[in-house]
């Protein structure tokens, strides 16, 4: 079945090289007040696409310190409502929850599960040392002079998001618009001009968001950002110039299937390179595997249905919250989360020179027991006590409970701090539960790129003919020596192997990746509809090459296109042999064997970066 397609991109800073004239792109911009490249670490994004439109929820982490950003995002068109009027710019941008992407990524990392077969029944004399140890291998365009009336750059539109100013940018000449970024804040790199020509020729908006003044990075919030079905995407290709080696990416999407890379190569990793149980090499192999595809390839870690995943959407409070009448009321309602205590700091002003302990003890005195009388034995008395931010704002129910005593008088806005609340956390959680709800599939990918590697703009479609892909893969051991801890290990992929088994003598397994295991399978190709179709490493250049005319809803590998049958590699443990039958076992009775532990490792695949030897070499 053939779906509309999305079109991902990851923004940061500008592109050396234009990009392909069907996509849009974004980019960082640093700002000219504090002139400290912004470096792309790794990235996070959400994509949903829902009535016709596309929600991209975006979380950019990066290094370096800079005190305020820009970015710039074009647009084909603006967001119309069903009437055809462009929706209101505090509704194409919104705040996305910080609490979306801790929780998506621990529902759906990896997880790799090791047991015993329940079918092997060695057992081996303790002997208080391991048989052996292994190792884990290293996861229209207008001339300058022609007169204009009308201004060269107009701000259509200008709304305040949260911690961000947001505007909505139309020009009609690249070098107005370049000097004009210039003028606002932006520093940019020469090249990018050529960019902004190629997308201002062609009547694109520019969508600029800016960390506003008096704002730190750690005011940085996701963001959400809504999309017409005609451009959603932010390019890949302009993340070249801030993005680290091998950085991170990590992508889910929404939508009535199981998602697929359109324009990039989907790499399968073979199971038996990676250790047992921990799991410690899968981000290597993976990069591994990525390599081998050309550099431009998705790994596909999940697709199983939206619902299951549902729970990952921080709760919303219960109906009526909205009538709160004091702090205490919407502290009691919201709790005390990320999200609200982020709130709380911007709108709820600690008063100056307050003094006292949360809850009248000296929980958060250093030098202090947890009773009150111990501070004032030490002469640190509730009363004399300077509260400091932390015991402020981490125990803010306390002070809350004083307001509402009239024990103290915080000067809150209740109406004013509600309505914040609804706008920033309640509304853009309400969506994000709506968003998984309307969806059938979660799909997630991951793919680590260099900056050279970042030449075109991936492309997501829906196939719902595949079937879903799970994230926890298992693998089971049965001990055939005690001695050489020869040990078959069977993976659920249809695999076996014999390899040397560090603990399984004592009933506790752990197996390295098989050496002669190349990290990559085989690659494939997915399209809208029908199997993937595999072929040989040896075709990869050849498919990249094509990928680069890749389009929504047409088959991607022309008729002409033969593919190869990949070769799977036969996996050969030098290292130990199964023994003969009949042979001495090595002193292994066959009287029933302990039960192996079940060990179960999640991979945070955003949490360092891999070692690529061979992008290292490319810095």
């Amino acid at each position: 079945m053939k779906t509309a397609s999305l079109v991902l991109a990851l923004a940061p800073i500008l592109i050396l090289t234009e990009p392909s004239p069907s996509r849009a792109c974004g980019g960082f911009f640093c700002n000219a007040q504090t002139p400290v490249p912004i470096v792309q670490a790794g990235e996070r994004i959400l994509f949903a696409a829902h009535d016709g439109l596309v929600t991209m929820h975006i979380e950019i982490t990066y290094q370096g310190d800079p005190t305020s950003f820009g970015w710039i995002l074009p647009m084909p068109e603006a967001p119309m409502d069903t009437m055809g009027v462009p929706l209101p710019l505090d509704k194409v941008v919104e705040v996305s929850s910080q609490l979306l992407f801790p929780s998506l990524q621990a529902a759906t990392d990896p997880q790799f599960v090791f047991t015993r077969d329940p079918h092997d029944t060695t057992s081996c004399p303790f002997t208080g040392t391991d048989v052996t140890s292994v190792q884990d291998t290293g996861t229209s365009f207008q001339d300058a002079n022609t007169p204009d009336p009308t201004p060269p750059v107009v701000v259509l539109q200008s709304a305040a998001i949260g911690p961000y100013d947001a505007e909505l940018i139309e020009a009609s000449r690249s070098d107005a618009l370049y000097a004009w970024l210039g003028e606002h804040g932006y520093i940019q790199d020469p090249k990018a001009q050529p960019i902004l020509d190629h997308y201002v020729s062609k009547r694109f908006k520019f969508l600029g968001i800016k960390l506003r003044s008096g704002r730190d990075t750690r005011d940085l919030r996701p963001l959400a950002i809504t999309l017409s079905e005609g451009a959603p995407c932010v390019p890949l290709v302009l993340t070249q110039i801030a993005a680290t080696p091998a950085m991170p990416i990590l992508v889910w999407v929404l939508g009535p299937g199981r998602a697929v890379p359109k324009n990039f190569i989907h790499a399968v990793v073979d199971p038996r390179a990676i250790s047992l149980p921990s799991g410690a090499d899968y981000q290597q192999k993976v990069s591994e595997a990525i390599d081998a595809a050309s550099g431009r390839a998705f790994v596909t870690e999940l697709a199983g249905p939206a619902a299951n995943f549902a729970y990952v959407v921080p709760p919303v409070p219960r109906p009526g919250w909205s009538e709160a009448r004091t702090l205490l009321d919407v502290v009691q309602a919201l709790g005390n989360d990320l999200d609200v205590s982020t709130l709380l700091r911007e709108r709820v002003p600690m008063p100056a020179g307050l003094r006292g302990y949360p809850f009248g003890n000296c929980m958060q005195c250093p030098s202090c027991s947890w009773a009150e009388t111990e501070c004032e034995r030490q002469g640190l008395p509730n009363a004399e006590h300077l509260t400091t931010e932390a015991e402020f704002y981490g125990f803010i129910s306390y002070w809350a409970q004083l307001d509402a005593e009239t024990e103290l008088d915080l000067g809150v806005d209740v109406p004013a701090l509600v309505a914040a609340a609804e706008r920033e956390i309640v509304s853009p959680r309400r969506k994000l539960a709506t968003l998984f709800a309307d969806a059938w599939t979660l799909t997630r990918f991951f793919t680590l790129l260099s900056p050279d590697e970042m030449t075109r703009d991936p492309i997501f479609a829906f196939n719902t003919d595949l079937p879903g892909v799970s994230n926890v893969h298992r693998a089971t051991w049965d001990l055939l020596d005690c001695d050489s801890g020869a040990t078959r290990v069977r993976y659920a992929e249809g695999f076996d192997r014999v390899t040397t088994c560090s603990g399984c003598a004592r009933g506790f397994a752990s197996v390295g990746g098989a050496a002669d295991a190349p990290a990559l399978l085989y690659p494939e190709i997915l399209d809208e509809e029908g199997a993937p179709v595999k072929f040989a490493v040896s075709q990869v250049p050849t498919v990249d090459g094509l990928l680069d005319a890749a389009q929504p809803g047409i088959p991607t590998l022309p008729p002409y296109f033969k593919a190869t049958p990949p070769v799977i590699a036969q996996v050969v443990d030098d290292a130990v042999a199964p023994p003969e039958e009949g042979a001495d076992s090595g002193g292994c009775a066959g009287a029933d064997a302990p039960v192996g532990s079940v060990f179960v490792a999640a991979l945070v695949v955003l949490g360092g970066a891999a070692r690529r030897s061979r992008r290292d070499r490319r810095g």
